[in-house]
């Protein structure tokens, strides 16, 4: 079980990111391939709820509770997370969708360097790197310098 802290805090990290990639790491013959989703619902108890295509018109055959997992990455944000744990179908919508609760055991996170980071830098760009931080972070949140032009003096 996550502590209040871990699960407020992944929260709102995956909801910044949104988006990622679903692993079936499943030994059955029939599982789902691995498949683009959006984040649905995070519930109280650190459960991911999300909407699944069916890949077969019979699911039947398929196992309900599955080792999984998520990868989440947004490319103007300075950070990603992996997330591993156990998905269960819930249940069959009737759009051809299928409903999966997703149960986290463990969950990584990883901050990505920004480009300035990156290369070799003198002592006094210290000032622009946090510019440029602070810049990658805002534009996370709201996607605005991923519309618009960076500062000349990034």
């Amino acid at each position: 079980m996550m502590s209040h802290r871990a699960i407020i805090s992944l929260k709102t990290k995956t909801e910044i990111l949104e988006t990622a990639l679903f692993y079936n790491f499943s030994n059955a013959v029939l599982k789902f391939p691995v498949t683009v989703i959006h984040l649905s619902k995070f519930d109280k108890e650190g459960n991911l709820w999300f909407l699944l295509k069916k890949p077969y018109k019979e699911i039947s055959g398929m196992d309900s509770l599955f080792p999984a997992q998520m990868n989440f990455y947004k490319k103007a944000c300075p950070f990603y997370e992996r997330l591993e744990g156990t998905a269960t179908i819930a249940g069959e919508e009737k759009n051809e969708m299928v409903l999966i609760k997703f149960r986290i055991s463990k969950a990584h996170c990883f901050h990505r360097k920004s480009q300035i980071e990156s290369t070799l830098v003198p002592k006094t760009a210290i000032i622009p790197n946090a510019l440029q931080s602070f810049y990658e972070f805002i534009s996370c949140f709201t996607g605005y310098f991923t519309r618009h032009k960076q500062p000349k003096y990034l």
